[in-house]
C-alpha cells in the first residue's frame, strides 16, 4: 500500500489506482483526479468504513467503482460529493452512516444506475441534491424498514414494509426519474409525516425541477400547515435559506413567528432572529394598513 499526501492508494492491473484510505484525524477528504501519477478510477472496499472523524468526503469524476462498504459505519460523515462517472457501487456503502444528511451528485453522463443503487443501500433517509446542465433538484427519500409478524397458527412470518421511503425510492430506475411518480408519494407523507411532508415540499419548490404546477399547487398549500413542525425543525438546523423561503410562500400565523424568533434568539442566531421578526412586522405593519384602509372607509 502506497501513501501520497494524506491518502492510501494501491495500483490496479490496469494501471489505475484505487484509494484505500487515510489516516486517522481528517475531517474533510478530497480524493484527487491522480495521485502517483495514475488516475484513480477506484474507492476500495473497506477504504473509509467505521471512521468517526470523516464528515465529508468528496470524489472526482474519474471514480467509476466504489468498493462494498467503502464508507459504511462513518457515523459522523455529513455530506457526499460525487458524480455519475461511478459505473459500479458495492454493497453497503454508505449503510449506518447515521448523520449523512446531503449526497450531491454532478449529473454529467446521464447514467442513473448510481442514484439507484445508492437509493436501495439503505432504508434511512437519504437527501439528494442533483446537478444537471438544465438546472438542479432536491429529493428526499424518507426512511421505511421492513416489519415482520409471526403467525403461529399458520407457522408462518408474515413481511411488510412500514413508512413511505420504499415508493419513493421507486420512482427512481436505471434510466430517470419519474418525477410526477415522486410528487404523487406526497400525500402518503403528508398525513403521517408532517415534518418530512414540509421538508419535501420545500425542497420541491425551492428546486422545481420538472415540477408539474398541480403539484406544485399541493406543495404550495401544504408549507402553512406543515410550519409547526418545520420552524422549530429549521430553527434548530440554522437553515436561513429554507427559513426565508418558508415565510415568504406560506402565511405563518403569529405565535409560530414569535417561536421562531425566540428559539433563534436562544441560540444566537441573529440573521434567522431578525428574518421572524422583520416577518412580524410586515404583519403588523399589514394589520395597522388594513385598520387605518377600514377606518377611511368609515
Amino acid at each position: 500500500m502506497m501513501e501520497e499526501s494524506f491518502l492510501f492508494y494501491e495500483e490496479l492491473p490496469d494501471g489505475t489506482a484505487a484509494v484505500s484510505g487515510a489516516p486517522e484525524g481528517r475531517r474533510r477528504i478530497i480524493i484527487p483526479e491522480t495521485i502517483g501519477g495514475m488516475t484513480v478510477s477506484a474507492i476500495a472496499a473497506h477504504a473509509f468504513a467505521d471512521r468517526e472523524d470523516i464528515r465529508e468526503i468528496v470524489l472526482p469524476g474519474t471514480v467509476r467503482f466504489i468498493g462494498n462498504y467503502a464508507f459504511h459505519y462513518c457515523s459522523r460523515l455529513e455530506h457526499l460529493l460525487l458524480t455519475d462517472s461511478v459505473e459500479e457501487y458495492g454493497d453497503g456503502v454508505i449503510r449506518v452512516c447515521s448523520s449523512l444528511s446531503l449526497i450531491d451528485i454532478t449529473m454529467q453522463n446521464g447514467r442513473w444506475r448510481l442514484l439507484r443503487e445508492m437509493t436501495g443501500d439503505t432504508d434511512a433517509e437519504l437527501f439528494f441534491r442533483l446537478s444537471f446542465p438544465d438546472g438542479r433538484a432536491e429529493l428526499l427519500f424518507p426512511k421505511y424498514y421492513n416489519a415482520h409478524r409471526e403467525d403461529p397458527w399458520a407457522r408462518a412470518i408474515h413481511q411488510s414494509i412500514v413508512g413511505a421511503g420504499y415508493a419513493y425510492r421507486q420512482c427512481v430506475s436505471r434510466t430517470g426519474i419519474d418525477y410526477r411518480q415522486y410528487d404523487a408519494c406526497f400525500t402518503r407523507i403528508a398525513q403521517v409525516d408532517p415534518l418530512t411532508g414540509g421538508r419535501i415540499a420545500l425542497a420541491r419548490l425551492m428546486e422545481p425541477y420538472r415540477l408539474q404546477e398541480k403539484a406544485a399547487a399541493l406543495y404550495r398549500d401544504y408549507l402553512p400547515e406543515a410550519a409547526e413542525m418545520l420552524i422549530p425543525y429549521l430553527t434548530e438546523q440554522a437553515d436561513a435559506s429554507r427559513i426565508r423561503f418558508l415565510l415568504r410562500n406560506a402565511d405563518i400565523p403569529r405565535h409560530l413567528l414569535e417561536e421562531g424568533a425566540g428559539l433563534a434568539s436562544d441560540r444566537g442566531l441573529t440573521e434567522i432572529c431578525s428574518l421572524f421578526m422583520d416577518q412580524l412586522g410586515r404583519q403588523e405593519g399589514a394589520a395597522g394598513m388594513a385598520s387605518f384602509d377600514l377606518d377611511d372607509w368609515e
